[in-house]
């Protein structure tokens, strides 16, 4: 009886057990620089590229380990060549050396957490980069992850790697609880969820217009809804040529926290990091966001991103997506991206150092007023300072919103900056274009989509 039941705890032990799958989704080497400084190639001027080799380690050894991927809870695979001729990937579901992506590793044991190491190396041998990302702990198990990493104390650009993962099995931590949430009578039964929401249920009529949504917890709250035919989207952000509440480059991160402004096409309007939390993350509910940024009338961009959520107030209020398919500017313009990283303030700054980051200095100070952002690649802030086209000084032309770097540097910065591109050769992430009027708008992945052009800049 005593060996019949050593045989049970024995066989109850070795079925515990998990399997990872990890998708890579991109490795960004930037610039093209190698890990001493130097270009991979002598010829970088005239456009040569790097020819990435890549070797990614998974450790599952306990957090606390003080040599990641280095002991015998790691897997080592070697994924050789990955590009030609070029700074960076996007990976397919395909095989890259001994990699099949997605690639899954069964393991024996409940999950704990990993991490992932990353060895790149030029097609001669020279290193771009080594290093280990941040480790993923027990609780998060369906999750995506941009980490860059810094070299050569930031006098180069960073490498990034994106990749996504899933867990199924054996897990060993406790289920997540959510504190009650207390309902109330006193909500309208026909508040709609968002705009699209608004849109079915006939409260919206034609054109744009206001309209008052109800968040989980039955929290309230105005928003702006752009409505073209049987699409809505839901404004979250805008700046505009109506100056009240215009002075957003001076708050700090608890104005950011709460709704700031009244909703309109041309007014400076903030939803509130709190709300725009718990619209994208508190209900069953995925949503893509669209950017519209403006000179006067004229749209200079419109950009397009997917999955896009605002994590809450424990994760710094990160901002998280993915670009659309073949958009490497705007918010995903990098490394390091502005994705994945804490929303941040002049006095709770967080991002690449100052110094460097011409999106966060003004005045030629890099402690100025800068509003708040999620600042990565340093080449986008929607919450600067707004410049009026009645400003003198500091236009280069007003036509195309272009204004004079050194002008700006000596006032408040460089403005309302999105990245729509190539940027000067002056070395710097940003392109000096400040709208006039810009807007942030989420809607729903499963819904009618958007239109094929904005009518924003000129409502």
């Amino acid at each position: 009886m005593k060996s019949l039941a050593i045989f049970i705890l024995l066989l109850g032990y070795v079925s515990s057990e998990f399997s990872l799958t990890v998708l890579l989704n991109e490795f960004n080497n930037g610039q093209g620089f190698l890990a001493n400084g130097n270009h991979c190639s002598l010829f970088w001027f005239d456009g040569v590229q790097c020819n990435i080799q890549l070797t990614i380690s998974i450790d599952f050894s306990p957090r606390g380990n003080e040599s990641p991927c280095n002991n015998n809870k790691t897997t080592t695979i070697n994924l050789a060549n990955v590009t030609t001729n070029s700074n960076k990937v996007l990976f397919g579901q395909q095989t890259y050396g001994a990699w099949q992506n997605p690639q899954v590793f069964n393991q024996d044991g409940s999950y704990s957490g990993f991490q992932l190491c990353v060895v790149a190396k030029d097609a001669t041998g020279e290193i771009i980069d080594s290093f280990a990302a941040d480790r993923i702990d027990t609780h998060r198990v369906d999750d995506f992850q941009y980490y860059s990493h810094p070299r050569l104390n930031g006098t180069i650009d960073p490498t990034l790697i994106l990749y996504a993962w899933s867990v199924r099995g054996d897990m060993d931590f406790p289920p997540v609880t959510r504190p009650p949430v207390t309902e109330t009578t006193t909500t309208p039964l026909n508040l709609p969820d968002d705009c699209e929401d608004a849109l079915k249920k006939g409260l919206l009529t034609s054109g744009s217009q206001l309209t008052t949504i109800v968040l989980p917890g039955n929290k309230q709250a105005d928003v702006y809804c752009e409505v073209n035919g049987n699409t809505a989207q839901t404004v979250i952000q805008s700046r505009g040529e109506d100056l009240a509440n215009a002075d957003f480059d001076t708050m700090e991160l608890e104005a950011f926290k709460t709704p700031i402004g009244t909703p309109g096409p041309k007014n400076h309007f903030w939803l509130g990091l709190d709300n725009m939390n718990l619209l994208t993350t508190g209900r069953n509910i995925q949503y893509n966001m669209t950017i519209v940024f403006c000179c006067g009338n004229n749209q200079i961009a419109r950009q397009f991103y997917n999955s896009f959520k605002i994590g809450d107030a424990s994760t710094g209020y990160k901002l998280q997506g993915t670009a659309d398919y073949g958009q490497t500017y705007g918010l995903s313009y990098g490394p390091p991206t502005d994705f994945g990283k804490k929303f941040t303030t002049n006095a709770t700054y967080s991002g690449s150092p100052r110094q460097i980051c011409s999106a966060s200095s003004i005045k030629d100070n890099p402690k100025g007023n800068i509003g708040g952002w999620w600042f990565g690649s340093c080449s986008n802030n929607l919450n600067g300072h707004y410049y009026s086209l009645s400003d003198n000084g500091i236009w280069d032309d007003k036509t195309q919103c272009t204004i004079d770097p050194t002008q700006a540097r000596n006032s408040f910065g460089s403005g309302i900056e999105l990245n729509n591109g190539p940027t000067s050769g002056s070395g710097e992430f940003i392109n000096w274009i400040s709208a006039t009027r810009v807007r942030m708008a989420v809607h729903r992945s499963d819904g009618n989509g958007v239109p094929p052009s904005s009518k924003f800049c000129n409502n």
